[in-house]
């Protein structure tokens, strides 16, 4: 899926797991090796993400995840620019997607609820 995004426009790859952002290095220079050039930046933070792109996809695997990205010291809403488009795949507490929607909202972006699997009950 990864490499599927990054062959459209794509600016900045985050991940907290730094074991998966070397996987991620090695599988896209294969790639672009074999395909096609894909032009990313792996950034140190989710606010740099946001500094850098206006369309921001992110799927983490639990409520304190998604509040820590989108709201934490570096997260995504410290430098989030109006008119950007927040679509979160993480399957989480409905009550924290309303939440960061409300938060997104009030800077001027979109924050999407785009659960892969469902909610929790």
């Amino acid at each position: 899926m990864t490499v599927g995004l990054l062959k459209q426009v794509y600016d900045g790859i985050f991940n907290s797991n730094s074991t998966v952002i070397s996987k991620l290095k090695g599988v896209l220079m294969v790639y672009c090796l074999l395909h096609v050039f894909v032009f990313f930046q792996i950034v140190d933070n989710p606010a740099e993400v946001a500094d850098k792109a206006d369309r921001i996809i992110t799927m983490l695997p639990s409520s304190p995840n998604v509040i820590d990205v989108y709201t934490g010291p570096n997260g995504i809403l410290k430098k989030v620019k109006k008119g950007s488009l927040l679509i979160d795949s993480s399957t989480i507490d409905p009550a924290v997607s309303k939440e960061m929607a409300g938060a997104a909202e009030n800077l001027g972006a979109v924050f999407m609820d785009a659960p892969v699997s469902g909610g929790t009950l």
